[in-house]
């Protein structure tokens, strides 16, 4: 037992005479003096990360917790309204950034879309209708901003349809329209920098 603590005790002394000596003020150390090389710079390389092609980026719309509408960049099978649709339709809200998220229902899908000279013509489900009032603006303006900002299609104005029949939508202000909209007429509800 004494021969242990003799031991423990050597060791004790050879740990604090190792240590680093203590100064009342900071010391410059010449450069010879600075250990394991933190004076060179090292050389890293990193792996780009995975670029998606132009083709295949959709600019989707959701709302923020000031309840204006923001953009997200989603990675689309192409470049159609109808795939730019689903994927806004499909988006996961638990995949979206803190304090993003849709007003569109959950249920809502995407029946059918045609674009016919400068209208996008959607028909949406009978749950796109079940959101409540203060929340169905965003809703409707979500879809209009993420139709229109399919380029190449030639059309800025949405006609929205139920199961088939043309139905009114509101408009930023919440009076009803019954004729194609525009962003024209949520640009109230657009974030800044959007």
């Amino acid at each position: 037992m004494r021969r242990l603590l003799a031991v423990v005790a050597l060791l004790g002394a050879v740990v604090v005479g190792c240590g680093v000596p203590e100064d009342d003020s900071p010391q410059e150390l010449s450069a010879d003096e600075v250990p394991f090389g933190l004076l060179t710079v090292p050389t890293t390389t990193t792996e780009p990360g995975p670029v998606t092609d132009p083709e295949r980026q959709g600019r989707l719309y959701f709302v923020d917790t000031e309840g204006q509408i923001v953009e997200v960049e989603a990675e689309v099978p192409d470049q159609s309204v109808r795939s730019v649709l689903i994927a806004l339709l499909d988006t996961d809200p638990e995949t979206l950034d803190p304090g993003v998220s849709s007003f569109i229902p959950p249920e809502t899908t995407l029946r059918r879309v045609e674009v016919v000279d400068d209208v996008i013509v959607i028909d949406l489900s009978e749950e796109f209708t079940s959101v409540t009032s203060e929340r169905f603006v965003p809703a409707v303006a979500q879809v209009v901003f993420t139709a229109t900002a399919v380029s190449g299609t030639g059309a800025s104005l949405v006609e929205f349809r139920e199961e088939g029949e043309p139905i009114d939508v509101p408009d930023e202000d919440g009076a009803a329209q019954s004729d194609p909209v525009s962003r024209t007429d949520y640009r109230g509800l657009l974030a800044v920098n959007g």
